[in-house]
C-alpha cells in the first residue's frame, strides 16, 4: 500500500505572540492527522505530510523550532509488512527519548487518545481506561521499557493513580507520578513537559498545568441510583465534570448544556472535544457546531478519541 502523506513530522515552535488558530489553519492545509496545541510562546505541531520541508519552513518563518522528529511511515509499514509474522500485538511506535531526558508513560483509553499522546511526545502509551485498568506490572514494565532513567507517569484516571505510585516505588529509576485524573488533564500536562529539565521541577509544572483544565465526560448510566444529589435512571445520559456527577437526562443536548455550564465555558478560550468509538465523525461535527453557536468566543477542536464507554470527553482551558 502507498501512504498518501508518508512523513510523520513533529516539532516544537517557539516565538512571541504566536497565534495557535492561525498556525493550526495553515498547517491543516499541508496534510492530515494534524495536532497543533499550545499558547503564544510555545506550540507543539504534529502532522502527516508528503513534503516534510513545508511545515518545517513555515515553523522557521514564525520563530525557532526544536525537538524535530521526521519519520517515514511508508518505510516503517513496508518493514512491518515484510517482517516475519510474530505475536499479534502491533507495536506502538515510541517517540524518540534520549537517555538522560525525561520520558513520559501515559495511560490512555482509546486509540485516538493514544495517538494524540504519542504525537505530543509521550514515550510510551499504556492502554487502559474505565473498566480495563492496567496492572502495576504493566506500568512497571512500561517504565522499564522507556530508554531513560527519568520517567513521569500520567495515570489519566483516578483509579490508576495508586497503581502508578506502586509501579514508581518498585522501579529503580527516578519516577514521578503526576496525578492526572482525566485524559484532558494528561494532555494539558504534556504541554508543560520539558524533556531536558529536572524531574521534580518538571513534575511540579506538569501537575500545575493539569489543574488548569476542566474535564467534562458524557456516558450512559448502567444503573438507577442517586449520587451527589443527582437522580439517575438506568439508560439515561449522565454528565460528569472533573469526576463529579452533575446531571442525568434522556436528552443528550440537555446533559451537554448542563456540563458546559458547570465547566464555566463562557470564561474559557479553548474546548477540545474527543469523541468516542461509538460516535461517527458527522455526529460529533454536528455537536461541535451546536456548541460553537452557544459559545462564539471559544475556539473548538474536534478530535477522534475512539475511547470506549464515554461518548464524549471534553477538555476546557
Amino acid at each position: 500500500g502507498i501512504i498518501e502523506n508518508p512523513y510523520d513530522v513533529q516539532f516544537i515552535l517557539m516565538g512571541n505572540n504566536l497565534n495557535v488558530n492561525e498556525v493550526r489553519d495553515r498547517i491543516d492545509t499541508m496534510g492530515d492527522s494534524t495536532v497543533v496545541v499550545g499558547d503564544e510562546t510555545t506550540i507543539k505541531v504534529h502532522i502527516h505530510v508528503e513534503d516534510p520541508g513545508e511545515p518545517i519552513s513555515y515553523g522557521i518563518s514564525l520563530g525557532k523550532i526544536t525537538d524535530v522528529v521526521i519519520e517515514n511511515m511508508q518505510l516503517q509499514m513496508e518493514e512491518i509488512v515484510h517482517a516475519p509474522a510474530t505475536a499479534m500485538t502491533p507495536p506502538t511506535i515510541k517517540t524518540v527519548v534520549q537517555p538522560g531526558q525525561i520520558g513520559v508513560v501515559a495511560v490512555a483509553a482509546g486509540d485516538g487518545l493514544a495517538d494524540i499522546f504519542h504525537s505530543m511526545n509521550a514515550a510510551y502509551v499504556v492502554s487502559g481506561g474505565q473498566t480495563n485498568n492496567p496492572s502495576i506490572e504493566e506500568l512497571f514494565q512500561a517504565i522499564q521499557d522507556v530508554p531513560t532513567d527519568k520517567v513521569v507517569i500520567l495515570p489519566n484516571n483516578k483509579n490508576i493513580i495508586l497503581a502508578a505510585e506502586a509501579a514508581r516505588d518498585l522501579s529503580p529509576k527516578h519516577v514521578a507520578v503526576v496525578p492526572t485524573k482525566t485524559a484532558p488533564q494528561g494532555l494539558s500536562a504534556m504541554l508543560a513537559l520539558n524533556p531536558d529539565g529536572e524531574l521534580e521541577k518538571t513534575a511540579v509544572a506538569m501537575t500545575a498545568a493539569a489543574k488548569e483544565v476542566a474535564t467534562g465526560e458524557i456516558t450512559r448510566a448502567t444503573r438507577t441510583v442517586t449520587l451527589d444529589g443527582v437522580e439517575v435512571h438506568e439508560g439515561e445520559y449522565i454528565g460528569l465534570v472533573d469526576g463529579r456527577l452533575c446531571t442525568s437526562n434522556a436528552d443528550l443536548t440537555a446533559v451537554l448544556n448542563t456540563v458546559l455550564t458547570a465547566m464555566e465555558m463562557e470564561e474559557r478560550e479553548l474546548l477540545s472535544i474527543y469523541y468516542g468509538q461509538d460516535i461517527s465523525q458527522d455526529k460529533a461535527t454536528t455537536l461541535a457546531n451546536q456548541i460553537e453557536e452557544l459559545y462564539e468566543e471559544v475556539e473548538i477542536e474536534l478530535l477522534p478519541g475512539k475511547q470506549p464507554y464515554y461518548f464524549y470527553i471534553l477538555g476546557a482551558e
